[in-house]
């Protein structure tokens, strides 16, 4: 089945996105060097209807583009990945709305838009006032925003300024000249226009199209402006979806990248890591392109290579916890044993006062301190906590995906809300569930997803039932 959507694909993953894309009959623009060698592809500069973009820290990918469309290649990959993290804004980048400044803090102007706050950074704005606003970051607890608004189309932006810019990309003379005549004569009245860098590739034809399709769009927003109360959606923008992968996704993708090129065992997990084992895995692979039959002494020696990166007794190990919703924040330990054939790390936390052991509910005092202990490509974590006098106070187990480590000190993982407590005198109990079942109704995470968590908190849970009960028997 052929798509008429073009895709703009970037990224550490995206040979195996790329041929996703490919099979369900999607068109590839703009595809990078190799790329087109590896699929043979026709040379295409077409302006993308959908960008696919890594996280800043790379676990991950961000789809980007109108909302039908971003929407239809989501679905694709939920049927990919069930195991992968789905979150979307429920505010579009590039929507345009209506708001008031309700508070003013440290250079952060605070916009009520309705669903949630706006943040304006550094702008003149006046608390109390109202303004219209573009929201041009989404993905944070608030989405950024800024007054100077704009309305975006494929090879044309209309800007509120009155001139006519050109993108720094569009280098020819030629080209340049040509757009800023174009542009003078078809700017909408009280707008101006910045043509972006496809534009030059683009018949006069198709730029006049979209400009007079934009101009519609201005007119309308002109008239919610005025009509509107707010706050309140004036223009609706782009779709952002994220998807965060689990180690379970990057092995997938790591197979279907083996369909169309030589692939290490654990590519898109070492690609992860940074940029320095992102050149170690390529020359490796390059290695094995060239002399197959050296495979096994190249990957002992990149195995040596990953050893040498584990931490050390003493060492403080970060634990990178991301919660379903996306939130993250890091705790800290430090390694008191490590077993590299067993992959097991065991860490000591320290603890000052104050607050409650979570799902507890037991009172935390200075002194006290956790053991937790780790397996790596584990679905879960393990901490007992004690007191500074060593008297047992509870062990708690976070079902989690599978604990990935990172050189050269940080773990990480995705947090799926359900847990397994046991209090000092035996009780035994599954917490959270009501966050797991809602990560699945908003579709945050896949029923697959949902299953594997309670069937951890499950065998965890029968098997401290278990051990009660030969305690009672002895």
């Amino acid at each position: 089945m052929t798509q008429s959507t073009s895709i703009k694909i970037r990224g550490i993953y995206s040979t195996a996105l790329t041929k996703i894309m490919l099979d369900n009959g999607f068109k590839i623009t703009q595809a990078a060097p190799i790329q087109i060698e590896r699929f043979n592809l026709e040379k295409n500069f077409e302006q993308p209807d959908i960008e696919i973009v890594d996280f800043e820290n790379r676990q991950g990918i961000i789809i980007s583009g109108e909302v039908s469309k971003a929407q239809k290649i989501e679905e694709i990959l939920r049927t990919e990945f069930e195991d992968a993290i789905f979150r979307k804004s429920p505010i579009k980048l590039n929507s345009l709305y209506k708001g008031k400044v309700v508070k003013i803090d440290d250079g952060k102007a605070f916009v009520d838009i309705g669903d949630c706050f706006a943040i304006l950074l550094n702008e003149p704005v006046k608390e109390g006032e109202e303004y219209i606003i573009e929201i041009v970051k989404t993905g944070t607890q608030h989405p950024i925003a800024t007054t100077n608004i704009s309305i975006v189309g494929k090879y044309v932006v209309l800007i509120e300024q009155e001139s006519v810019k050109i993108s720094k990309k569009i280098r020819h003379q030629e080209n340049i000249e040509a757009l800023y005549s174009l542009g003078e004569k078809i700017k909408p009245d009280k707008w101006g226009i910045i043509f972006r860098t496809e534009a030059a590739n683009q018949n006069p034809s198709t730029l006049i199209q979209e400009v007079s399709e934009l101009s519609k769009k201005a007119k309308i927003l002109m008239k919610r402006k005025e009509e509107a109360k707010s706050p309140a959606l004036l223009l609706e923008g782009t779709e952002n979806i994220f998807i965060e992968f689990t180690s379970e996704d990057k092995k997938r993708l790591d197979n279907i990248r083996k369909e169309v090129v030589k692939t290490i065992n654990q590519h898109h997990y070492y690609k992860s890591i940074g940029r320095e084992y992102a050149l170690l895995v390529d020359f490796t692979e390059d290695i094995l392109t060239k002399h197959p039959e050296m495979e096994e002494e190249v990957l002992e020696f990149f195995n040596k290579i990953y050893i040498r990166d584990f931490p050390k007794n003493g060492d403080q190990i970060l634990i990178e916890h991301t919660k379903i919703n996306g939130y993250q924040f890091t705790l800290s330990g430090t390694l008191t044993n490590i077993d590299l054939y067993k992959k097991q790390l065991i860490l000591r936390r320290q603890f000052q006062g104050g607050g409650y052991f979570d799902g507890l509910n037991v009172p935390k005092r200075t002194g006290d301190y956790g053991i937790t202990e780790i397996t790596l490509g584990t679905w879960n974590l393990k901490t007992e906590y004690y007191s500074k006098s060593r008297e047992f106070k509870g062990a708690y187990y976070n079902i989690n995906t599978p604990i990935e480590f990172y050189p050269p000190n940080r773990l990480r993982y995705i947090d799926l809300a359900v847990d397994v407590v046991k209090w000092p005198n035996g009780e035994i109990k599954i917490i959270d569930k009501e966050e797991l079942n809602e990560a699945y109704e908003n579709r945050i995470i896949s029923e697959s997803l949902k299953i594997k968590a309670e069937q951890k908190a499950q065998e965890i849970f029968d098997k401290l039932k278990m051990e009660n009960e030969r305690k009672s028997a002895t």
